[in-house]
Parts: structure tokens; sequence; C-alpha cells
């Protein structure tokens, strides 16, 4: 047998008086106290001993009706100083049925610490209280939000459901439950037969091979739902069981009957229902509460399962049954026999009264027939009546009042209940004497009578204060009067309140501190007793001082925030939380960095603005950009780009409210810049060309390469670095097939600009000679062109080869024609020194640059020697004189053809028609000096020397050189 369903119907409890509504339509269950039908809860721990006795597997148990849930209904929810502090804070509120649900979270979590407490049964106060305080830890921080996020939605299920209590557990042990939901008219239609459909149509669902029931609930005794369902599903049923036996398939019921106790024996799947007999329901363990809240509970509606919940039964009237007719209370024979004489007597007559036996101690016939009453009692104390007969005569009757009094002695005064709180429901004074009564009692409040009015209800044996407040404060006096005596007695009364509103402040009063500063919390309201304080600071009690305050030394910014007082009245128990806001600032760190950068495809600038640190953060803003957008700590600001932004200063201003201060910064296009070519060799020996483009720009600008109209991007042979400002050419070839021209194009939002750069062969510009004093060491310095591919230089000298130290200091010198190699520089390199010389010997020098394996045109050819005239000088002389003498017959010839032709002019005036039409022209070709280490000249610089062949022949730099025919030669002839 796998599972068992049980049915479980909530009632009203059997100790509660039913009351009928006043329409008569049924009973008053809002605000009653409801349990579970004593049937079922018989029904249930026989299911679930069977399960421990491993009869079945598993119990579900079924409830049909609405949800429904129970309120505490505490003093404090409608007292009026809550209701005056409400209408005070101008809130609406509603009216809430008695009994509702307290869906407060605090209270939930309480109940939750009272069952993680329970489990560890503290043995002492001291231990209760490490307990209390290590199970709160522990319950999880989603428990608490949870409670808050679901609050609305349990409201809404509460109002919804007219505050009727909704939550049922199962503390057995029970495996498994089910809920029916039924609202509106399906509720009220439910009766016998429809909950039996529906445990019917669910028995099958589940598959169940035993329903237990009730045999009926104490609310309508029906006694009809376990037939029914038997009916329905056309199985087997023990009703009344006041035992059952599991025998295989097969079970044993002893049932009750009017003749005793039958016993049958029916087949599964079968039906019973239980009898008071059954057993003993045990109380629910707390282990077995834990489980039962984790159990799931299904909800489902009776439309499911396709239960028809038309109703055959309708409810005409509901009434109370006929109320017993109450006999009489007497306290005495005398009260009992009424109307019974105790005296009679004839006046004048000599017989003697007729007095009954219980009072002839009390009453006496005078003589004149009067009545006597001596050595009364307190019982005496009642109303009288003489009957008066004369034959002939109407019968006359007197009624006369006797009270008996004794003196009032030991007046004692009470309390209800013992202190006095303000806002509570209602504090009684009450009465009592030792000895007599009065016939009169007379309250006063400090001196002044008491009235009964809405405040004060004076009542025979008490003093009755609605609604208690501080002003009820003062002495109240009780005089109490007969017509024997009269008594006062007095009593103080303190009406207990407060906290009230405190008052908090901050000692000295500044809307904030700075770290390190000093400062006191105060914390002072109205009550009586006088509240004790304590103060809160992230979740812990902090120290204070025996007047309440709490004293910060060398405060920090952590210790700045929401500090909570706490006001606790020691007497009522009443606490009140106050929150006071400590602010202690700290100046941010070092000075504010202001940056601009280029966002969105390098169109739009973003300001940058940051200042970090400080508590709270610095309020940053760029006013000149836009005066109302502002950010905490760091903030950027981004802008559509302008020549009115490009060279302009943009301030971010940063205020704090210990420090101001302010950052700069300026967005500029690219600048002018020329490109920086750096040639290096890798690891394999092939050249790398390194071109730099660095233009100051404000935001950096983005380089783009190409080369000629060819757009270059990361590759094998070409390498863009991440700032994109390099590019490095690898296995470079210093042929002039590979010389291109490679752009590279700086840009930012604010502008662009670029630059082409044609690289060049290994050449050498110039280079220059320095010698020492003594003419030893001499330094030889050379210039490259910018864009020139150089990886190193051989430095060649021609002439005697360097000193060297030896035994004598020197050694003999020795004449080397043509030039050798002797020093290798890098490529880095502009400059070198040599020694040591022979300074009475002459050398020459010159630099031949390298790229790779490639060497470029040598450098000038660089002398230094002894003094006296050079070979060059002593050729420049050689050469000269005769120039010099030539120039001279040359400047002669001008001269007689200028004094010729002014002579023909005189003589031929017509010859001036005839005029020279064409002017003579040169044919001229030169060559530059071939000599070893002789500069490259152009031909344009050559000069002319003399005529040799019918050309013109030059010298280099315009200086005379040894002429290549006679002397006396002819002029220098010209072709037309």
């Amino acid at each position: 047998m796998s599972r068992v369903l049980v049915g479980v119907k909530r009632v009203i409890d059997y100790a509660v008086k039913i009351r009928v509504k006043p329409d008569n339509s049924g009973v008053v269950t809002d605000g009653v106290k409801h349990s579970m039908n004593p049937f079922c809860e018989i029904a249930v721990e026989e299911a679930v001993k069977l399960k421990e006795k491993k009869f079945i597997k598993e119990v579900v148990a079924v409830s049909c009706g609405p949800t429904q849930v129970t309120h505490d209904n505490n003093p404090k929810h409608t007292a009026r100083a809550t209701k005056e502090w409400l209408r005070k804070k101008h809130f609406k509120v509603l009216e809430w049925p008695s009994q509702s649900p307290d869906l407060n979270p605090i209270e939930n979590l309480w109940r939750e610490l009272k069952v993680r407490v329970a489990q560890r049964q503290p043995q002492n106060i001291t231990a209760l209280e490490e307990i209390c305080m290590e199970e709160w830890a522990k319950i999880p921080a989603t428990v608490c939000e949870n409670l808050v996020k679901t609050y609305r939605k349990r409201l809404t299920c509460v109002i919804a459901n007219k505050g009727r209590p909704s939550v049922l557990h199962w503390p057995w042990g029970v495996t498994a439950a089910s809920t029916w939901r039924c609202q509106g008219k399906d509720y009220e239609a439910m009766g016998p037969l429809q909950v039996s459909k529906i445990f019917a149509a669910l028995a099958k669902k589940e598959e169940a091979s035993l329903v237990i029931l009730g045999k009926q609930a104490i609310d309508d005794d029906c006694n009809q739902t376990g037939q029914m369902t038997a009916a329905l599903l056309d199985w087997p049923q023990g009703t009344f069981a006041s035992e059952v036996t599991i025998d295989g398939d097969k079970v044993k019921v002893v049932r009750e009957i009017d003749g005793g106790l039958e016993t049958i024996k029916i087949s599964m799947p079968a039906v019973l229902t239980a009898d008071l007999r059954l057993n003993t329901p045990r109380y629910a363990t707390l282990p077995n509460i834990m489980k039962a809240k984790k159990k799931k509970i299904a909800n489902m509606k009776p439309a499911d399962l396709g239960v028809d919940m038309v109703s055959r039964v309708e409810v005409l009237r509901v009434d109370e049954p006929p109320t017993r007719l109450a006999g009489v209370k007497v306290e005495t024979v005398d009260d009992l026999m009424g109307s019974l004489p105790v005296v009679t007597w004839t006046l004048g007559s000599s017989v003697a009264p007729d007095i009954s036996a219980i009072h002839r101690d009390v009453l006496k016939i005078e003589a004149d027939g009067s009545l006597t009453f001596q050595n009364v009692l307190f019982v005496y104390s009642n109303t009288y009546t003489v009957d008066i007969v004369k034959s002939g005569l109407k019968a006359v009757s007197a009624t006369f009042v006797l009270k008996v009094y004794d003196y009032i002695q030991n007046v004692s005064v009470n309390t209800e209940p013992a202190e006095a709180i303000e806002g509570a429901g209602m504090f009684t004074l009450q009465y009592s004497t030792l000895q007599g009564e009065a016939d009169q009692w007379r309250w006063y409040f400090n001196s002044v009578e008491i009235q009964t009015n809405s405040h004060y209800t004076v009542g025979q044996k008490s003093l009755v204060i609605h609604q208690p407040n501080r002003t009820d404060t003062g002495l109240y006096t009780l005089v109490l009067t007969n017509p024997f005596s009269t008594v006062t007695s007095h009593r103080k009364i303190t009406v207990l309140y407060g906290p009230d509103e405190p008052m908090l402040g901050a000692s000295p009063s500044q809307a904030f501190f700075v770290s390190g500063d000093s400062l006191s919390l105060s914390c002072q309201a109205e009550g009586v007793p006088q509240p004790s304080t304590s103060w809160m600071f992230g979740g812990q009690t902090l120290p204070v001082s025996q007047r309440g305050s709490l004293n910060l030394t060398n405060v920090q910014t952590s210790q700045g925030g929401i500090y909570t007082c706490v006001l606790v009245n020691e007497n009522t128990r009443t606490q009140l939380k106050r929150n006071l806001t400590v602010n202690i600032y700290e100046s941010p760190t070092a000075s504010p960095l202001c940056s601009v950068n280029a966002v969105n495809g390098n169109v739009d600038l973003q300001f940058h603005c940051q200042w970090p640190g400080g508590t709270p953060e610095a309020l940053l803003a760029f006013p000149a950009l836009n005066n109302a957008t502002s950010g905490a700590g760091d903030f950027s600001l981004t802008m559509p780009a302008s020549q009115d932004i490009h060279g302009k200063m943009v301030l971010c201003m940063a205020y704090h409210p210990l420090h101001q201060t302010q950052c700069n910064i300026t967005a500029t296009g690219p600048a002018e810049f020329l490109p920086m070519v750096l040639t290096t060799v890798d690891q394999d020996g092939k050249i790398v060309v390194t071109i730099h483009c660095n233009s100051h720009a404000t935001p950096k600008a983005m380089v783009t390469w190409s080369k000629g109209s060819e757009l270059l991007a990361n590759g094998l042979q070409y390498q863009i670095n991440m700032d994109t400002a390099q590019l490095s050419i690898h296995n470079f070839n210093t042929s002039t097939a590979h010389l291109y021209t490679y752009t590279c194009n700086c840009s930012n939002p604010l502008g662009n600009n670029g630059k082409k750069t044609q690289l060049l062969g290994p050449t050498i510009s110039d280079s220059s000679l320095f010698p020492n004093q003594d003419g030893t060491i001499v330094t030889m310095t050379w210039e490259v062109p910018p864009t020139s591919v150089i990886t190193g230089f051989d430095i060649q000298m021609s002439g005697p080869d360097l000193l060297s130290g030896n035994k004598n200091g020197s050694r003999r010198k020795r004449a080397t024609e043509g030039f050798r190699s002797i020093q290798q520089r890098p490529g880095s390199s502009r400059s070198t020194d040599i020694f040591v010389l022979d300074p009475k010997s002459t050398y020459y020098f010159r630099v031949i640059p390298i790229a790779g394996r490639t060497q470029g045109e040598p450098s000038g050819v660089q002398i230094i020697g002894p003094g006296g005239l050079s070979r060059p000088q002593i050729i420049g002389l050689a050469v000269g004189i005769p120039c010099s003498l030539l120039f001279l017959l040359l400047l002669i010839g001008l001269i007689y053809l200028c004094v010729n032709c002014c002579r023909k002019k005189r003589d031929h005036p017509n010859a001036l028609a005839m005029g020279v039409t064409a002017a003579p022209t040169l044919e001229v070709s030169g060559k530059g000096d071939t000599r070893p280490g002789a500069p490259c000249r152009s031909p344009r610089s050559f000069s002319p020397l003399a005529q040799e062949g019918g050309k013109a022949y030059f010298s280099p730099g315009g200086k005379p050189r040894a002429p290549h025919f006679p002397l006396g030669g002819g002029p220098i002839e010209g072709k037309r």
C-alpha cells in the first residue's frame, strides 16, 4: 500500500460559544478561534501510525475551503497613542477584521528566532542570551528580504480573504498536502456531497489505497462524507472505526454499533471513518513542526478535476437552540420563602406574638404594638412589609426598608492593572473594606471631585480612567460615608509614559565634521520613568556615558553614517528609535586630473575630470562646456568637436566641502612635425626600418600609414604599433626599387596633419674633422639625411699608419697608399675619435655609410697634417697664376674691342641698323675632380677657363685648374 488520503476540516473550536449572525444567515466566524475537527485529528493520527508501522509510504492530507489566517489583536495596535500618531501623520486607517494575520516582518522574524532558540534548549538566562545572539546572526538576510518583498502580496491576499486565517500545517509528519480553494459561491455551496466528490476524484488521481476520514464534523454533525465517498468510489467502507488492523490487502475494522462492537474485514482500497476511541492524538514535536513548514502544499480548484459544486441543499435560516430557563439563586431560606410571615401579633391582645423561631432573638413586640429590631445582623438589611387586618375592614399594608450599617474600617485602594500606562485602554481604582459598607462614595483628583464623563466612570466600588494620560498623574482621594462613619483614603497614581519624541543633537553643532575631530552625540526624551538611552551604529551597540551621550574622538570617515538612538522605558518596555546622521568628511588626495579623449570613431571629444578619494566624493563639472551637468569623483562629458574648442583652455571645477580647486585641459589638433627614421638589424641579420610620426595633439592623434596610394595595415612586412605612431618595415631592401615614399597622416577630432617620407639609401651629407691641441687625436663628425637608411659606418683613412706604443714610445711610420678601414661605428653614431696620430704626417679620412651589406657613397675627404702649403694649395697656386695672366689678357682684349666698336660707330652711323641678332652660345663640358676623396660638384658650378678644340673647360667650384692648351692660345669661340 503506497498512499493514504486523510481528510482535514477546520471548525470553530469546541470550547467557543457559537454565535449566530444578526441576519440569521449563519454563525459568526470572524475573530473566532478555529481548530482542527477532533475526529479529523484522530484520522490523521491513525494514518501516521500506519506509516510508522511501514504499512504505507505516504500520507496525503486534504483540506477543502477558503484560505484564512489568524491575528493576535494586540491592544498596542488599537491604543489611543497609536491612533493619535497615525492621525498626526495623516495616515488613512482602514477597518480591519479582528484576529487578522500579523504581516509585520519583525514579528515573523521573531517567530523564526523563537523556533531556532527552542531547538537549542537553553538552561539559564545567560545561555538564553548567548543562543539568541548566535541564532539571530544565523538567520539569512534573504528571509527578511522575502518577507519585505512578499508583504504586498500577502496583504492583498488577506484583504481579499476578509482577514480570515489561512495557514494549516501538518505537525504529525504528513509527507504531502493538498488544499482545495473554494471561494464565493463554491465555498457557500460546499456540503458533504461536494466534499465527497472532491475526495473521490482526488483518490483516483493520487492512486490512494485507503481513505481515512473523521466520522463527523462537530460544526454540522452530518456524518455523511465518508459514506458518500465510498459510494462514489464503489469501495467498501468501515465506519465508526475504533480499531484498525492491516493484514495484507485486507483491513480488519472494529466498529461501534448500538448493541456494542462489531468486527468486519474489508478489502482495499477502502474508506474508513474514525471514531473517538480509535486513538489519542499525540502532541506535535518541534522537529516535526519544522519539517511540516517545509512541506509543499498544493493548491487546487474543484474545476481542475471537473467536480460539480452545485448544491442540492439550501440553508433558509440559522437559529440558536432554545434557551432553558435558569434557576433562582437565593442567599438564605428566608429569601426562598419570600413572603412568608416572620411575626404575627394582635394589638391589645393578651396573646403573645407569634414570632418565627429563627427571629425571636431579633424581633420584639412592644406594648404599644410597635416592632423593635435588636441585635440585628447585616442579613436583616431588607425591605419589610406590615399587613394590618381588622374584621369588617379592608386589609392595608405598609412597607419599610431596614439598612444595617457597621463602622467603616481598613479601607484599601487597589489598581488594575498594577501600573497606569499612557495610551492603555483603561485603568481602574478599586476599593475594599475590612469592615463596614458605605452608602456614599466620592472620588477626588488633586482635591477636585470626579464626576462620571467620557474620561472617568465612577462606580460603586471603583473609579475607571479611560485612556489614561500623563495629566492623570496625581493624588486620588476616596471618601466613604455611612450614617455612622466617614473614612478617607488616598492613593498616589503615576501614569507611566514615554519615551516621547527625543531631541537629537551633536556637539559642536555643525553640518559636518573633519576626519580626526572629536564630537558628542546627545539624545534626550521625556518619560516616566526617565527612559534609558543607548546608541547603535552598524548593528552594534556603542558604550555611552551615564547621561546617555555618545562621545566620539579622533573620528574617521568609516564612522560617518546613521547613528540610532534607542530609548527604552524600563517599566513599560516601550521602545523608541530615532536616527541621527553624522557626516565625517575627508578631502581627496593629490589634485584633480584633466584629460580629453577622442570617441565615437574619432569624431567627438570626451572631456574627463578625475579627483579620486575623499568623503564625500568631490563634485566635478565643466561649466564652460555644460553648466547643467556634473558628476562625483570621476566625471566625463562628451561633446561634438568644433574649432571653437581648438586651443581653448577648458577648466574642470572641483568642489569638495573641505577644498575647492580646478584643473584644465586644452584640446588641439595635430601640430607640425618631422618624421624620424631609425634603422636596425634584427636577429636574422635583416634590416628593419622604423618611421616615427609624433605630432603633438590633444587628444593624441591617430596615425594612418600609406605607401604611395596603398593604405598599410599590420602584416608580415609592415607592423604598426599600438598607438599607431610608429611603422616598422621588416626585411627592408636598400635597392632604389624599394625606396618608396611613405605617408603618415595624424588626425584627431580637431584636424589632421600628414607628412611624406622618401626613404634614401645610405648617404653622408656632410663631415668635419677636429684635431686636439697636440695633433695626436682627431674627432671626426658627420651628418646624414634624416630619411637615409643606415645601419652602420665604415671609418677609412689614407696615409701613414697610426702610432702604437713600444719600448721607444713610437715606431717607424710607413706611408700607405689608398684608403683602408680603421673603425666600424653603429648607425646611430655621428662622431668618432681617432688616435694616435703623428703630428708630423698628413692623413686623409672619410666615412662610408652602410645599410646591411650595401655601401653608400663615401663622404668628402678630410685632411690633417703639418703646417706649410699643402699639395692642394700648391696645385692651386700653379693653376691660379696662369689663370690670372689669362684674365688680364682677356680684359685688355675686351677694352680693345670696346674702343674699336665706338670708333666704327662714329665713322659708320648706319651700321647701327645691322645689330647682333643672336647672343653667342657656348657649348661646354666639364668633369668633376676625379681625385680620391674629391667631393661631387654639379656641372653648373664650373667656370670657363680656356678653349681647346672648340670646347670650354671648367674647374670645379670655380677654381682654376691647369689648362689643356698651350699658353698664348686663341680666344674662346662660341657657336651661333
